[in-house]
């Protein structure tokens, strides 16, 4: 009897102590913990500008198909498609047998038509000669004199010399080919400033006087490059679009036509300021968009209802109704919350406090 008293005071005493044990758990439970939430506070665009990025093309500022004036066979050609010339350098020479033959008679006519000419000119000074007759000496000396040039320029015309330095890009002739009077022999591309070429939509080009400043970068090349405008298309091509031409220097550095580069335009706003807020911030709910407004004195959340302007590419989304500038708003976790929920600002570790212990 008294084993079975003692047996049962001890089941007894172990049912308390599980008791009391799940009493103290759920009121450990029941202890609701207050999230630390991220703080943004919202800055009103003040700036009334935003960046438009496009893609450029790069291209050669000028491109010169370089002939001949007079028709021959073509004895040398001295450079190859790719080839870097410099400006004066000789390109192309033709034969000039026939232009040496034709300057040497045409030296000779000048030489006979200048005697010529003095000497009627002597005698009409005497008046031993007639007007009409020193008048014609005159006329067939300068006829010669014309034709003597023109000889000279024929055999100067010859050859082919570099207008400026630059690339050769295309040859059109071979050597000992006959070539006639203005078929091209070569096109040269001058490098020495380049163009990049941007399309741009309707609504963009309708924005362009509203066009601040331009630059660009390559990504073979992390250096930003100040572009000047140089026109932009007044009719869109075939695909619609208006090209955009904006001066580039390359500065030696290996910037070659052909190249894309992300062009970044600035555009000034003439309109309504609007507010921008990280996208992480927004969520939508029923086709509504809704940020979480922070209230610092009570240490809570509040949903307010906004209106979207747009979205941008810097992770940025403009909103012009709902919250106004110096606002705290929730930036991240906004699926997580409830209205009134008390919440506390998360605390930014120091670098130098590396795990908080200090």
């Amino acid at each position: 009897m008294k084993k079975t008293f003692f047996l049962s005071k001890i089941i007894l005493s172990i049912g308390l102590s599980i008791g009391l044990f799940s009493c103290e758990n759920r009121e450990k439970t029941d202890v609701k913990l207050v999230q630390p939430v991220k703080i943004y506070k919202v800055n009103e665009n003040l700036s009334q500008s935003e960046t438009r990025v496009f893609t450029g093309l790069v291209k050669e500022s000028r491109e010169v198909k370089l002939a001949f004036q007079i028709p021959g066979p073509l004895v040398k050609l001295n450079v190859e498609e790719g080839q870097y010339v410099k400006k004066g350098q000789l390109i192309a020479v033709l034969n000039d047998r026939d232009y040496q033959v034709q300057l040497e008679s045409a030296n000779a006519n000048f030489e006979n038509a200048k005697l010529q000419a003095e000497r009627y000119a002597a005698l009409y000074d005497k008046r031993s000669t007639s007007k009409s007759v020193f008048d014609q000496t005159q006329a067939g000396f300068k006829l010669a004199k014309a034709q003597k040039e023109a000889a000279e320029n024929a055999l100067k015309d010859t050859k082919i010399y570099a207008p400026f330095a630059g690339y050769i890009q295309t040859k059109y002739a071979e050597n000992h080919e006959k070539v006639a009077a203005g078929h091209p022999i070569v096109s040269l591309l001058d490098l020495s400033h380049l163009e990049l070429s941007v399309a741009l939509s309707e609504n963009d080009f309708l924005r362009k006087n509203s066009f601040v400043s331009y630059e660009c970068q390559f990504e073979q090349n992390s250096k930003t490059f100040q572009l000047q405008l140089i026109d932009i298309d007044r009719k869109p091509n075939r695909d619609n679009f208006y090209i955009m031409r904006l001066g580039l220097n390359p500065k030696d550095n290996q910037i070659v036509p052909g190249m894309v580069a992300n062009v970044k335009v600035q555009v000034k706003n003439f309109g309504k300021s609007q507010i921008k807020v990280p996208m992480e911030s927004v969520y939508s709910e029923n086709g509504k968009a809704f940020v979480w407004k922070f209230n610092p004195d009570k240490s809570s959340v509040e949903r307010i209802q906004v209106n979207l302007a747009k979205f941008e590419s810097n992770g940025m989304i403009r909103i012009n109704k709902g919250i106004k500038n110096g606002d705290l708003i929730i930036a991240a976790g906004v699926h997580n919350l409830t209205n009134g929920q008390k919440v506390k600002k998360l605390e930014v570790t120091s670098s130098s406090n590396i795990g908080g212990q200090l």
